[in-house]
């Protein structure tokens, strides 16, 4: 995620969004290149407690299971968001991990 200041901004972008394939491995379109054009539809939003604090809801119209546009993130299921370029940048000069972790905090 970008870090975005406009809340209106963010769910904008947010709003615009459309899933590139099912999440569940066990759906006929969980490749994206195999998923038929469509296959999703809306079902309403999802409060967050961070930042957008709102998130799409979809659900898969072949095996009829939601999901939310944060699933394909990269923020997806972190504790702290935002912290993804400054551990790349340790890890391509060759830090461990709990070198990272300790210049991170």
């Amino acid at each position: 995620m970008l870090d975005e200041v406009s809340i209106t901004r963010q769910l904008q972008r947010e709003s615009q969004f459309e899933p590139p394939f099912c999440p569940r491995s066990s759906c006929a379109n969980h490749r994206p290149e195999s998923a038929r054009e469509g296959f999703w539809k809306k079902d309403g939003w999802a409060k967050l407690k961070r930042f957008p604090y709102a998130s799409k809801r979809f659900k898969c119209r072949d095996c009829s299971k939601g999901f939310s546009a944060s699933l394909f993130q990269l923020h997806y299921r972190q504790k702290v968001w935002g912290l993804n370029a400054k551990i790349f940048d340790y890890f391509e000069l060759g830090a461990s991990k709990r070198a990272i972790a300790r210049k991170i905090r």
